[in-house]
């Protein structure tokens, strides 16, 4: 059974899709953080401020300095299950943006 997850890179961004879904963010191939959006592509570019042209090698992310930046997607099949998919994966994984709040940065 193929994966509900779909990857993404800066370069590809563009292609996430504007839908309803659950996302999680790779800084140098680490999971930092897993969110959720009514629209995921507005909310990486927007919210996340993620942009390919500001964003290259060794720059500086809303994550701290990085050599790559990659997000998984999976879109929502029904309303709000995006919500559970979320909530699971941050208990699971522990994604280090999730556990320390606004301005936390890679560095420990």
């Amino acid at each position: 059974m193929p994966s509900k997850w779909k990857k993404f890179s800066l370069e590809t961004l563009r292609r996430v899709p504007r839908a309803p879904g659950c996302y999680a963010v790779y800084v140098d191939g680490k999971l930092v953080y897993v969110g959720q959006s009514k629209n995921v592509r507005d909310r990486l570019i927007l919210a996340h401020k993620f942009n390919y042209a500001r964003y290259s090698a060794a720059s500086e992310t809303p994550w701290g300095q990085c050599r790559s930046v990659s997000f998984k997607v999976r879109k929502s099949t029904s309303f709000g299950d995006w919500l559970f998919v979320e909530a699971r994966m941050i208990r699971r994984l522990r994604p280090l943006r999730n556990q320390i709040g606004k301005g936390g940065s890679l560095a420990r």
